[in-house]
């Protein structure tokens, strides 16, 4: 199958949307519920290949994971596709804090995790509309 093929960008576009509805709506249930005075989420996307996730939290936690690459035959557009599959789901994350103790390098860390996720949205990143298609 050829890198660009159309029927793989639609089917990652559709897991990606699908993911971040299910972050959007749940980070919306926190205020409707009174636990979060304000909430609002924000969404860029950029076309590189993520080869692991990274959450950092209130800049205080941030947990890593990478993906493993794995062959896998997938169902796009009513057709099986054989692609390399980055498998996400069981990923093990390891956590970083700045509460750490300070020879763990935890808050080192957490700080170059951000570091690296601030230069991605401000130069490559660019905004999505979840709502839109």
């Amino acid at each position: 199958m050829p890198a660009e093929d159309v029927r793989l960008r639609e089917r990652m576009r559709d897991i990606m949307v699908g993911y971040t509805r299910s972050i959007r709506d749940g980070i919306a249930e926190l205020e409707h519920l009174g636990l979060v005075a304000d909430t609002s989420i924000n969404v860029r996307v950029h076309s590189g290949t993520q080869f692991f996730k990274l959450y950092v939290i209130n800049n205080e936690d941030a947990f890593f994971g990478y993906y493993p690459i794995r062959p896998n035959k997938v169902v796009s557009q009513g057709k099986t596709v054989e692609i390399y599959d980055l498998v996400g789901k069981d990923t093990t994350l390891f956590h970083h804090s700045t509460n750490d103790v300070e020879s763990s390098g935890g808050a080192e860390q957490v700080q170059q995790a951000r570091m690296w996720f601030d230069s991605v949205w401000e130069t490559i990143g660019r905004d999505f509309n979840l709502d839109a298609r």
